[in-house]
């Protein structure tokens, strides 16, 4: 070939490439596409693995939930039968052994208030005596009854304590509304309507 012709031909090729764009290239629009789906089936797919763990999670926690309550009121059950059994033992026993029978009878008492309520129940309790503005020392002494210790004793009115006889109320309500047994009430009322000496 001429160095013209050769020149001719470059300048050609040259023109040719100029006027076709990558943007109207059917391979690369294409591959544009397909990676663009790629991105899109992968933020769903994410999404979708994301709402079935929260999903998953939020059953668990149901399930946890139930188990617990399920397992609250099956001890409960079986303390009750064995209290049962011990009271009807007692009345035929004397000496040591009656005193032992009552030991155990008190330390199943004790054991029945602890798991009287749900976590929740007493946050809730909690949580409603800092909305009525109790000092620590009141909800210390709530949170010590509602998960089955006694309360710590000490000299308490309604003025230091800023509870009325209305929020007391209330909390009583909430209280038998949650199914609570009585020691546990009373021992909420001895915190909340002091003074109270042992």
């Amino acid at each position: 070939m001429l160095p013209t012709s050769t020149q001719n031909y470059i300048e050609i090729l040259e023109k040719t490439n100029q006027q076709l764009s990558l943007w109207y290239n059917p391979y690369g629009l294409m591959i544009g596409v397909l990676t663009l789906l790629v991105a899109l089936l992968a933020i769903y797919f994410a999404y979708i693995l994301w709402r079935q763990g929260k999903d998953y999670k939020d059953f668990l926690l149901e399930q946890k939930s139930l188990i617990k309550d399920d397992t609250r009121n099956y001890a409960k059950e079986v303390i009750d039968q064995l209290s049962a059994s011990l009271v009807e033992e007692l009345r035929t026993t004397t000496g040591e052994q009656r005193k032992l029978i009552e030991r155990q009878l008190e330390s199943l008492r004790t054991a029945r208030e602890s798991i009287n309520l749900t976590e929740a129940q007493i946050q809730s309790i909690l949580v409603l005596l800092q909305s009525f503005g109790s000092d620590s020392e009141t909800i210390s002494s709530i949170e010590g009854v509602l998960r089955g210790r006694q309360p710590f004793l000490r000299d308490q009115d309604f003025a230091r304590a800023n509870i009325s006889q209305t929020q007391v109320n209330a909390i009583i309500s909430l209280l038998q509304s949650f199914g609570a047994d009585i020691p546990t009430i009373r021992n909420v009322l001895k915190v909340l309507t002091g003074p109270y000496r042992a």
